[in-house]
């Protein structure tokens, strides 16, 4: 059975990118997640655990769709290897036949993890901003400036 794995940050966002970078692969069966990675109990993830089986391919766009820790992403790896499953990373060309693929992992899931801490600050730095000026940013708040200047 060939797999594919998909997961979007928010019910609101649509997996259109990931699906077109999988769209050359005769995928069987889809499973999307709708929620944060650092949610480890994720639904169609948890379903894919349980029916993957020996010979089983799973895609994946990229590397962060599946975990954004590097300790996560080894076990979820570790379980599927284990079985007899290989996981493909589309983007990185990343798969976990061979040994190396835990250096990648590892490499790659730290730069996801650093992407991760930088917005979660550049998030927290912008409302510490508005409760100390009490401006808002934000396209919509320019807008509202332009919109309301005097010609």
């Amino acid at each position: 059975m060939i797999y594919s794995y998909e997961r979007v940050s928010t019910v609101n966002q649509g997996e259109k990118r990931q699906e077109i970078v999988l769209s050359n692969i005769k995928i069987e069966k889809r499973l999307i997640d709708k929620m944060s990675g650092k949610n480890a109990d994720r639904p169609e993830l948890n379903k894919l655990k349980i029916a993957a089986k020996k010979g089983d391919n799973i895609y994946i766009e990229s590397i962060s769709r599946l975990g954004r820790n590097v300790e996560e992403l080894w076990q979820l790896c570790d379980d599927f290897t284990d079985k007899g499953v290989t996981v493909h990373f589309v983007k990185e060309g990343v798969t976990t036949v061979g040994n190396s693929y835990k250096f990648m992992l590892t490499i790659l899931g730290a730069v996801g993890e650093m992407e991760r801490e930088i917005i979660v600050d550049r998030v927290n730095e912008g409302i510490q901003k508005v409760r100390i000026f009490g401006t808002k940013s934000g396209k919509q708040q320019r807008l509202l400036e332009l919109s309301s200047q005097s010609y």
